[in-house]
């Protein structure tokens, strides 16, 4: 797979999660989650304009670049599995579903992004791309703490 359509991918990874989010926030439940909900639908429009940008670069013949508003990244270590195995994202919600399917799907979504960030990085060589996707890995991570967390809070984990 080339860059840009590591690119493409991530950035309809990125699109995906935002629609979700905003319809999600919609659901019945407290005003933090539905706060956290839209934020995350936020972070999502964020990052799809960042890799916008590098998608953009990329089709010019120009280098990827750091993204300096995801500031720096704590390192990962990328033998060691993060996400628990039994976390499965839910293929499809269908016209209604519940906050409790909301948040499980919405935790599988963001191990599908921390993974292909993750193996994105493994893949390429170029420094600069590497960090830029190393960046987005540990913000999808950060991402599926809180919904873990939030998750926690109204359920026991796993159900």
């Amino acid at each position: 797979m080339t860059l840009a359509e590591v690119l493409t991918q991530a950035m309809n990874l990125e699109q995906t999660g935002r629609d979700f989010y905003l319809r999600a926030a919609e659901l019945p439940g407290d005003e933090a989650t539905a706060a956290m909900l839209k934020q995350l639908a936020e972070d999502e429009l964020a990052h799809y304009g960042y890799l916008e940008r590098q998608l953009v670069a990329v089709q010019c013949g120009e280098d990827v670049c750091t993204i300096p508003e995801l500031g720096a990244v704590d390192p990962l270590d990328l033998n060691d599995p993060v996400f628990p195995s039994d976390v499965k994202a839910l293929e499809s919600l269908g016209e209604t579903y519940s906050l409790e399917e909301a948040l499980v799907f919405a935790m599988g979504a963001e191990d599908k992004s921390y993974k292909l960030y993750r193996r994105s990085a493994e893949s390429v060589e170029d420094p600069e791309a590497k960090q830029l996707f190393l960046q987005l890995a540990a913000v999808e991570l950060k991402h599926f703490e809180a919904l873990v967390q939030r998750y926690e809070s109204f359920y026991s984990y796993p159900r």
